[in-house]
């Protein structure tokens, strides 16, 4: 007797598995981080350090918690592929420009990392134009 060995991918492909749907618990903290993205920048323009801090923590703590959720229960979306990424930009964006407009950091400081930042992103999108999508890593 041989066995035939069969992988979970192909059993899965092969059964046409159905996509999960973009209304799930990972894209719905994804979109809640970019909403509360305002909040966050009002609380550092305010001045209200500890607050506009808890609210990063409570954000980036999210970004984390929605890749795991996705990754353990095979919701990954590629909504989630994107907007997880833009999400995370965002977030360093509006935190490194609130922080310059405050005096709270040197703008090079804020340039250098911008620049990086946007020139994944902008890589992204070129793949993502040529029909790949690329996630974000762990």
């Amino acid at each position: 007797m041989s066995s035939v060995g069969i992988s979970k991918d192909s059993v899965n492909s092969s059964s046409g598995a159905a996509k999960p749907s973009n209304w799930n618990l990972p894209n719905v903290l994804t979109s809640l981080r970019i909403l509360f993205i305002p909040v966050f920048v009002w609380l550092v323009l305010a001045e209200h350090q500890w607050w506009a801090f808890s609210l990063f923590a409570v954000l980036m703590a999210t970004d984390k918690l929605d890749g795991d959720i996705a990754r353990a229960r095979g919701l990954i979306t590629d909504f989630g592929k994107i907007a997880d990424p833009i999400a995370d930009k965002a977030l360093m964006t509006a935190a490194l420009v609130s922080l310059n407009i405050i005096g709270a950091l040197p703008i090079w400081i804020a340039v250098v990392i911008l620049v990086r930042e946007f020139g994944i992103t902008l890589w992204r999108m070129w793949m993502l134009r040529h029909g790949k999508v690329v996630p974000a890593s762990k």
